[in-house]
């Protein structure tokens, strides 16, 4: 999961990690993401992952603001199954 914002009077676009899932296979995605800009100016995500290398299958909802000076990232449902 990617943020980027440009200056609304710059034309330069700054990139920052939120967070980052890997499998050789592609097995572990994030989706629907929602990005909302609090009154300071700082970025909320919220976002659905996908484990589907495991049995049974893990499906989480994660939330991820920026405080400022860090990314900080938590899962706010978890849930395995198979769909």
């Amino acid at each position: 999961v990617f943020y980027a914002f440009r200056a609304a009077a710059g034309t330069t676009w700054t990139f920052s990690e939120v967070d980052t899932f890997s499998h050789p296979n592609g097995w572990r995605n994030s989706r629907h993401p929602k990005v909302k800009v609090d009154s300071a100016g700082r970025p909320h995500i919220a976002y659905e992952y996908a484990d589907v290398s495991t049995t049974p299958r893990t499906y989480q909802i994660r939330y991820a603001y920026f405080d400022g000076a860090t990314w900080q990232r938590r899962s706010v449902f978890s849930q395995t199954g198979d769909n």
